[in-house]
């Protein structure tokens, strides 16, 4: 059925039903299709297909820019982009905030702040540092990123903040970022607050849309962590508080997102991700055990220990999906 014949208050019941665990997925889909809701891979393509060509043509356009730019003006170059992201407000704001276009043209703004601001920086060279642009693009955008509530312009800020961070450690402070866990520590407790924030607010507002913005806050969280980790564990000249707080961050991640994604909301594509992120520090930790060692045992040692942890995640994951298959255990 399509969603013109659908009727959106029991459709937003059913899918609040669903996340709280109320309603298992097979009874919740036959009552979706009942209440004539498209299935969530058709909503969820339509918005892919839309972020793509707005993408596509958003690149055509920068594109088209940037092979023109010697030939413009000072003043029409940075005239040019102002009115690109006016435009974009004005069309997100007919088309509705809350629609899949109106969210594509709020994305395009807030993407077009930063290449004006990169082009003013190149037009009046003022000497600014990188992270004093991704600053300023940071506060330009912060206001309709909160208004606009969509998860793509808080992953959007939130990748502008980290780029301000690492970039403010790499030229004002001259990090070591082999040398020195601080840095490591302080993008890694950024991407948990926001995790846990949005976590927060799925479970308080019980949505299952936009899944995939987890999908991208988990694996970048423990990527910082396994990262710095792993040098932490490798290395030999980490020295005083912070390691160790990386240390216990990344046991702490561990155990607590295997019990969020496992026991309160079932994440299939989470637990896999935390499963690998453990694998790989105690292979880690294995190979500063056989630091030094060249025998051929620690070697097998070592590959037993990885084929074992994957087959025992593979096993785990496809018991947990057959569970979710047949609607045992909670939803996310």
């Amino acid at each position: 059925m399509s969603d013109r014949r659908a009727n959106p208050g029991v459709i937003r019941e059913l899918r609040s039903l669903f996340a709280s665990g109320a309603l298992p997925r097979p009874v919740f889909e036959r009552a979706m299709a009942a209440a004539g809701a498209r299935r969530d891979w058709r909503r969820h393509a339509d918005w892919l297909l839309v972020v793509l060509g707005a993408g596509f043509v958003l690149s055509g356009v920068v594109f088209f820019v940037a092979y023109n730019w010697s030939r413009f003006d000072a003043t029409w170059k940075l005239v040019g982009l102002q009115g690109a992201v006016a435009l974009c407000i004005v069309a997100a704001w007919n088309r509705g905030f809350d629609s899949i276009a109106g969210r594509a043209f709020g994305f395009a703004a807030s993407l077009l702040v930063g290449v004006f601001l990169a082009a003013f920086g190149q037009v009046y060279p003022t000497g600014a540092d990188a992270w004093e642009m991704l600053r300023g693009w940071s506060v330009l955008i912060v206001v309709w990123v909160v208004a606009s509530r969509a998860p793509e312009q808080w992953l959007l800020l939130l990748a502008v903040v980290d780029g301000a961070i690492a970039s403010w450690l790499d030229h004002v402070r001259f990090y070591d970022w082999e040398g020195r866990s601080g840095g490591w520590l302080l993008l890694s407790v950024t991407q948990l607050l926001v995790l846990v924030g949005f976590e927060a607010v799925r479970v308080t507002r019980a949505r299952s849309e936009w899944p995939w913005l987890r999908w991208v806050l988990v694996p970048t969280l423990l990527w910082f962590l396994s990262l710095s980790t792993t040098m932490i564990i490798v290395g030999d000249h980490y020295r005083g508080f912070t390691p160790w707080a990386l240390l216990l961050l990344f046991a702490a991640v561990l155990v607590g997102g295997l019990r969020w994604f496992r026991d309160i909301v079932r994440d299939l594509f989470a637990l896999p991700c935390l499963g690998f992120a453990a694998i790989w520090t105690g292979g880690a930790v294995l190979v500063r055990l056989f630091d030094g060692d060249s025998d051929c045992g620690a070697f097998v040692l070592i590959g037993l220990y990885v084929l074992g942890g994957l087959a025992w995640l593979v096993r785990s994951i496809r018991r947990l999906a057959t569970e979710s298959a047949m609607g045992e255990g909670p939803h996310g």
